[in-house]
């Protein structure tokens, strides 16, 4: 079991697809990598945007726009979308057909967030900062705008799902991005599930997949969640989701002791850009994950 999230982009690239030339997974990771150096400031741009939006999934009218957003950038990607809702949050579903793909690979992660208690925070859950070191160490604001070059990885940003669990959301259509401006075909088809009520247990999970068989059907799941331990021993819908996928694969470490997941620190950063050559992943802190770092699955 991986300590961290994920290889799961990677993955989109390196299954078999007879249609294609495989590029090797090394040559996947440069190339995602110089990307990602060239892409910074974008990149951060892209998640602070999504960071700002409220995602309390108690509040239905917040939910929704958090929805139109990301389903707009599954969709300005070639996703076909669904927005999936039995009397709660939506969530948003997607799906990605690769020509010659014979393999299905089905991607899950979460955009809501646990409610906010604004005393707690040194600055506004919903006004993303970015610091240039921890906050616990003294860190103090930088202007995004004004940041030119490289980020240094020691730099935090400081929001609410920075770390739990926004940033799939962002590295998924950035390593889309990636992978077609150097010419990588995607190799299976991809599938992908954002849950806007997990904080809560996902209540209107099981309801969504009874409404519609067949729709999450695929050869392999991977699981996105925080680093800390997830709700996927306890809670019976997630349990349903993956009993109908072949393999589920649970890139997290496991505490099945735990019945649900807590975040004590309401200011618990995403790390930005590592210092070494990496891929651009999600860790349970948010934070893009060098390759070394990631243990087989």
């Amino acid at each position: 079991m991986l300590r961290k999230i994920c290889l799961s982009c990677l993955l989109l690239c390196v299954l078999p697809n007879s249609n294609a030339q495989q590029a090797s997974s090394l040559e996947v990771a440069e190339s995602i990598n110089a990307y990602r150096s060239d892409n910074e400031k974008q990149i951060l741009q892209d998640f602070v945007e999504l960071l700002s939006l409220p995602n309390d999934s108690i509040n239905l009218a917040d939910m929704a726009v958090n929805a139109e957003h990301i389903e707009n950038l599954l969709q300005q990607r070639g996703f076909e979308t669904l927005r999936l809702e039995a009397g709660r949050a939506p969530y948003v579903f997607g799906e990605l057909l690769s020509p010659g793909a014979t393999e299905t690979l089905l991607l899950y992660a979460h955009f809501d967030g646990q409610p906010t208690q604004i005393e707690n925070w040194v600055y506004p859950p919903f006004t993303p900062t970015l610091l240039d070191a921890p906050l616990s160490s003294g860190g103090t604001p930088i202007d995004m705008n004004g940041v030119s070059g490289r980020f240094d990885p020691e730099w935090r940003l400081y929001a609410r799902s920075a770390g739990d669990d926004k940033m799939p959301v962002i590295a998924l259509i950035h390593v889309l991005d990636a992978m077609r401006q150097n010419g990588i075909p995607l190799s299976v088809n991809l599938k992908v599930l954002f849950d806007g009520e997990e904080e809560r247990g996902s209540p209107s999970l099981g309801a969504i997949i009874d409404a519609n068989p067949g729709l999450f059907e695929a050869d392999l799941m991977l699981f996105s969640g925080d680093a800390r331990y997830v709700t996927f021993n306890a809670d019976d819908a997630t349990l349903t989701l993956a009993q109908r996928i072949e393999d589920a694969v649970l890139l997290d470490r496991a505490h099945p002791e735990q019945q649900r997941e807590h975040e004590p620190d309401p200011g618990q950063p995403a790390h930005l850009f590592p210092a070494q050559p990496s891929v651009l992943c999600a860790s349970g802190e948010g934070e893009l994950l060098d390759a070394e770092d990631v243990g087989p699955v």
